[in-house]
């Protein structure tokens, strides 16, 4: 078996109190069947506790005020703290740490929904490193999983995240040229001509493609207004969602308003200001630039191999583009609302983005269908989106 980590990974440790928020209020907490039956077997005081706040049919603890039935008024787990770490289910044991899995493979990686998590990715002032190491350990066995498409889309992720990487480029035209190169890979998966996807992959790490990339792209640049109505649509793209916290969906709309209420030319005039804001906020510790490239390696590493199950590549990267641009507005909003941004607000901002969206499968998956459906997100479109 094949692991595959990014070189953080090992940093992070959980700060319990210490943490701003919680993981363990806003979303519906699945528990897993072996430590479900280890729940009904607990006697006693706390096992009466345990019978009346968990869901046993639909295997999960109850909520009262979206919060956990065991998560008490010090935010400290009473499930931990009355029968210990082992009785954890695999959910709480595991969190923010995530795997994706494939034939022989597992991708782990950190959810930046939490908010150590974040602070550790968007400090990251280095290229992430991708650290591979093989455990003896019997594989599973996938029905009907394509190992040659997965080889392929493997290759082109290594690609994106070295184009994504190459800091001799602006951080929006390495996305751009990475939305390119899936939108191409898709064009091939369709046809299923996976021969011909080797040498696309290859010819898109040479410099006579990217320096071609570079000047065909200048034709999505300096498009200033048509970007104001693209970007608002694709913004609105989250009132659509499944909502799991309240207060973040009526930040949105308070955003929403911060941002696009006053028309266009009022919106380029403070864009305008807000990046000449951040090219020079020594606050941050990091370039803007580089807190970009981590969100959009991010979503990349996490997602794009997972076309392997549904061959939608280009919809992966459309998922890993478009969130990073929606993390960028919310910053802006932030920014006018308050005359300045830190990074604790980015982290802020990225790690509630990461709770809504990437813990809803009802909202993973709708995005993916609006992205195939919804103009705003063609794709000359979005690379207006990146570029102008």
């Amino acid at each position: 078996m094949l692991y595959s980590v990014p070189d953080y990974y090992n940093q992070f440790s959980c700060i319990a109190d210490q943490c701003e928020d919680t993981c363990c209020a806003g979303w519906e907490i699945m528990i897993d069947a072996k430590t479900l039956q280890k729940y009904k077997e607990v006697e006693g005081g706390f096992g009466n506790c345990l019978q009346n706040s968990i869901q046993f049919r639909r295997g999960s603890f109850k909520q009262y005020n979206h919060r956990c039935a065991f998560l008490n008024e010090d935010n400290f787990c009473d499930i931990y703290t009355e029968l210990g770490a082992s009785m954890l289910c695999d959910t709480c044991r595991k969190y923010p740490r995530h795997m994706e899995e494939y034939d022989g493979v597992r991708d782990l990686s950190l959810s930046l929904s939490c908010p150590e998590v974040a602070r550790i990715i968007l400090s990251h002032k280095e290229r992430v490193r991708f650290l591979t190491k093989e455990k003896k350990k019997e594989s599973e066995q996938f029905e009907d999983f394509d190992f040659l498409l997965y080889t392929k889309i493997s290759d082109a992720r290594n690609c994106i995240i070295g184009t994504l990487q190459n800091r001799k480029l602006d951080v929006n035209v390495r996305a751009a040229i990475s939305f390119a190169l899936a939108h191409d890979l898709q064009n091939r998966i369709n046809s299923q001509e996976y021969y011909t996807m080797d040498r696309q992959i290859n010819r898109y790490k040479t410099e006579t493609v990217v320096d071609y990339m570079i000047h065909k792209l200048e034709l999505y640049q300096s498009k200033e207004a048509e970007r104001f109505k693209i970007i608002r649509k694709q913004f609105s793209l989250l009132f659509r969602l499944e909502v799991l916290r309240k207060e973040w969906s009526e930040n949105a709309k308070l955003a929403f308003e911060q941002l696009y209420k006053n028309g266009w030319r009022e919106y380029i005039k403070k864009r305008r200001r807000f990046l000449s804001y951040m090219r020079k906020n020594e606050e941050l510790g990091i370039s803007y630039e580089t807190i970009l490239e981590q969100l959009y390696v991010y979503f990349t590493y996490t997602y794009f191999s997972g076309a392997v199950y549904d061959e939608n590549a280009y919809g992966k990267m459309k998922l890993a583009v478009i969130s990073p641009l929606i993390i960028q507005e919310l910053c802006q909003a932030r920014w006018q609302e308050n005359r300045s941004l830190t990074f604790a607000d980015i982290v802020d901002i990225a790690h509630k983005y990461s709770r809504e969206i990437e813990h809803s499968d009802i909202n993973l998956k709708k995005m993916e269908r609006l992205f195939g459906k919804k103009k705003e997100f063609y794709f000359e479109k979005v690379l207006i989106s990146l570029l102008s």
